[in-house]
């Protein structure tokens, strides 16, 4: 299948351990459709790298705004109930 349209998504987290945690829980929900890959990486250890590749310009901006809304949910998350996290950004 051909995936014309692409996006891809670099963030910097304060640790590498919080990257990778990150990765864990963005990486369970896989696409719903085969019209869209979407591909988790590590550019440096406290470096996410997602990109997305879909078919159709739509499914893109779908899954890409999917993403977002579910990290600011894992993120709020790590806020409130992981006790590291405070104590690593310090």
């Amino acid at each position: 299948m051909d995936y014309p349209y692409a996006c891809e998504i670099e963030l910097n987290f304060p640790t590498s351990s919080q990257a990778e945690k990150a990765v864990r829980v963005m990486q369970v929900d896989s696409e719903l459709s085969d019209q869209v890959v979407r591909t988790f990486a590590f550019a440096e250890p406290r470096c996410m790298k997602v990109r997305f590749e879909a078919t159709q310009a739509k499914f893109l901006r779908v899954s890409v705004s999917s993403f977002y809304d579910y990290l600011t949910v894992a993120l709020k998350c790590f806020q409130e109930f992981d006790p590291d996290m405070d104590a690593e950004t310090s």
